[in-house]
């Protein structure tokens, strides 16, 4: 990358990452630049960029390149093949067959979602349509009955029910089923993370400031144990400044931004909250500093 990030290289984990960095970092411009490299009709930030995307199935490994250059015509897809040391540029209209470009949602993306009924549907539809619409609850209630994102016994924590009424989505909380549009708007966003979070077969998932209208016990009690459910499934890549989701949600990789008039200071990435090197900048940028964090410690045990 050019220009914010010069010549900068970013490592993100096969699972689950959290990109943390103080206001002004550059942490929604990274974004910025990852959209960039797989949407032609995006120019800023200026810059060039080459976004590696791995694909795996049945075990094998499959690399794809997005490069992109200054101008809004510069824009390619290569298929890779480390083995030979060879590349072919493909044609970009098999880029949705292929289900490699990353999906980006921001907040106000996630707003729209769940503003009513027509744009919630419209969002399942697009993620689990399977032949004709009579067939979507069944194949949505089937991906979400599956063992291995709950516990040792299937249980339906979202489920898609269709009537002459129309469509309905209920979730299941603390025992209780409960339909969507009864939901405080903070939980309406936790089960559109869920679904995102679950969607495995559309690439890897990237979510601007999640905790946004959640509070931190939803983070804690909802969220987090998601998260861990399905990282070994999903790559997710998190920017938050929310401890309770880069401490608690265990990534394999914090990434560190540190900016300086609109360019990137300092990274660190390929790191876990265990070494030693990442700890301080994780305390300092998330909880205030030592000082502020043994304070509170203080408080909450007098």
């Amino acid at each position: 990358m050019k220009g914010f990030a010069d010549r900068t290289k970013i490592r993100f984990n096969r699972h689950f990452n959290c990109i943390i960095g103080k206001h002004g970092s550059g942490k929604t411009t990274l974004i910025n630049l990852i959209r960039k490299s797989c949407d032609s009709s995006i120019t800023e930030p200026d810059g060039s960029i080459n976004l590696f995307v791995e694909k795996v199935k049945d075990g094998k490994s499959q690399y794809y390149c997005f490069w992109r250059g200054r101008k809004m015509q510069d824009f390619k897809v290569f298929e890779l093949d480390l083995e030979k040391g060879i590349s072919k540029e493909l044609p970009k209209s098999m880029l949705d067959k292929l289900s490699i470009k990353p999906k980006t949602y921001k907040d106000e993306r996630i707003e729209e979602i769940i503003a009513n009924p027509r744009n919630l549907f419209g969002f399942i539809e697009k993620r689990f349509q399977s032949g004709s619409r009579k067939d979507l609850a069944k194949v949505f209630n089937s991906f979400y009955e599956k063992q291995r994102f709950l516990s040792s016994k299937k249980k339906e924590i979202l489920k898609l029910e269709e009537s002459s009424q129309g469509m309905r989505l209920y979730i299941t909380i603390d025992g209780k089923e409960r339909e969507f549009f009864t939901l405080d708007k903070g939980m309406k966003k936790a089960v559109i993370m869920l679904i995102l979070l679950c969607s495995e077969k559309f690439g890897p998932v990237i979510i601007d400031s999640p905790e946004s209208y959640l509070d931190n016990e939803g983070i804690f009690d909802f969220i987090v144990p998601r998260i861990r459910e399905v990282k070994d499934l999903q790559q997710l890549i998190l920017l938050t400044g929310n401890p309770n989701i880069a401490v608690s949600g265990d990534p394999e990789n914090i990434i560190v931004l540190e900016g300086k008039v609109n360019r990137i200071k300092k990274v660190l990435t390929g790191c876990s909250i265990e070494r030693k090197e990442i700890k301080g900048d994780v305390i300092r940028i998330l909880e205030g500093g030592m000082r502020a964090f043994t304070s509170r410690k203080i408080k909450y045990e007098g």
